[in-house]
């Protein structure tokens, strides 16, 4: 029993190796494949179109930014070099600055969300709003006593696009602490949906 297990173990391995050549044979570098010079995207050249990774991450979450950064650098952008921008609700700290920094020779900027932008509006009763979350968690909604949730989903619904660091880019990419990346990504996915004409979010 054991030696066919083992026999089956190493007959999959190399059926997905094999596959693993198919599709490497199959992928088309992105300089043949869209007309684009790879030389773009050079670190600090300009690239093909004005996007970047957006990240709204804690200071506390650095481990798993790193995690989400080795991925992504891994993966993709060791080769494409798009800029990360990382917004907070408080200032980075300098271990935070430093550490993703390094994780990449892309440009990283650094940015702190307005007061406007990560509280309640004037308008809102908080004492309703405190009820109503009350009222949520005794029906076990996620996240039901939780401000700070709220403040990030109003952010990312559309106040997000109105920070100064992201003046300048028309498509983003929003990155996660902790994501992972089970594939390499040989071609531009960002270049191929501004050529379309189609939505500025991936």
């Amino acid at each position: 029993m054991g030696v066919k297990y083992i026999a089956l173990n190493v007959c999959v391995a190399v059926l997905f190796a094999l596959l693993a050549r198919w599709l490497d044979k199959q992928a088309v570098a992105i300089s043949e494949r869209d007309g684009v010079d790879i030389g773009m995207y050079a670190p600090g050249a300009p690239k093909p179109v004005r996007a970047a990774f957006v990240v709204l991450v804690r200071n506390s979450e650095l481990p798993g930014m790193k995690q989400a950064m080795r991925q992504i650098e891994d993966r993709f952008n060791r080769k494409f070099n798009y800029p990360y921008i990382f917004l907070n609700d408080v200032p980075f700290t300098d271990d935070f600055v430093a550490e993703t920094t390094a994780m990449t020779r892309a440009k990283v900027s650094y940015g702190v969300i307005p007061t406007e932008h990560w509280s309640y509006p004037a308008w809102i009763n908080q004492t309703y709003a405190q009820e109503c979350r009350q009222s949520m968690e005794k029906q076990g909604v996620f996240y039901a006593l939780s401000e700070s949730y709220r403040h990030m989903c109003r952010f990312n619904s559309g106040f997000f696009f109105r920070h100064p660091l992201l003046s300048d880019i028309e498509y983003y990419w929003r990155i996660e602490p902790d994501v992972e990346y089970s594939c390499d990504i040989d071609y531009d996915p960002r270049y191929g949906v501004a050529v379309k004409g189609r939505r500025r979010y991936l």
